[in-house]
């Protein structure tokens, strides 16, 4: 899941399995270099429906963040959200998300390294509008600016106080884009979705073929 921030580890610790899955697209190629023989996919993240759902909540908060703000880990975020504290309503917390998340007219995310976040997915999936930090790792193959979610570029706060305004203006896009979003992480994007594309991996596979390969690389693993 974190190869954005524990990649050295992650890729010797990648050698003793057949098969790796990698959440950030954009690390997938970090772990196929050298002559293992094992299997590497990309597999995003996803929401839990048992968890990540729409409860019909009256919305209480014009924008909400939650998530941690430590200034050693991610100085960034500390500073982004102090910027934004005093230019729109925010509503910050931490801890359990789902109400939060339902009561919320748009939740605002940001990324620990340019990474495609579990909270993407978990907004999304509590039927939120989602606006998060536009980044690589395989977000515009997931979803839409516009369509499913909105997106913002972290260096220009001008530009993202301009655009929380507009959708805290225009309630009708807003609620649209979110329900296209929730739609498509319910359909494509849910830990059992997840569980189906690993199986069927597993059952494509010769696992003499699999095991052989493991076992003539053993001085290299």
């Amino acid at each position: 899941v974190d190869t954005h921030l524990h990649l050295t580890w992650h890729r010797e610790c990648a050698k003793l399995f057949d098969f790796v899955f990698v959440a950030q697209k954009d690390f997938t190629a970090q772990f196929t270099d050298g002559p293992i023989g094992n299997h590497i996919t990309w597999l995003p993240l996803y929401c839990n429906p048992r968890r990540d759902r729409k409860l019909g909540l009256q919305k209480t908060h014009e924008v909400c963040f939650v998530g941690s703000l430590n200034k050693d880990r991610n100085p960034g975020r500390v500073r982004l959200i102090e910027a934004l504290s005093g230019r729109v309503p925010l509503h910050v917390a931490r801890g359990g998300y789902t109400e939060v998340f339902n009561r919320s007219k748009i939740v605002f995310n940001q990324s620990a390294n340019g990474d495609v976040n579990f909270r993407t997915f978990e907004a999304m999936g509590c039927g939120s509008f989602l606006l998060t930090e536009k980044v690589e790792n395989g977000l515009s193959d997931l979803f839409t600016d516009g369509t499913h979610l909105a997106l913002y570029a972290r260096d220009d706060i001008g530009r993202l106080v301009a655009t929380i305004r507009y959708y805290l203006d225009h309630d009708a896009e807003r609620e649209r884009i979110a329900d296209r979003g929730m739609q498509e992480v319910l359909e494509k994007h849910t830990s059992g979705r997840r569980v189906t594309t690993m199986c069927d991996l597993f059952e494509r596979c010769d696992p003499v073929k699999t095991v052989g390969a493991r076992k003539a690389n053993l001085h290299r693993i």
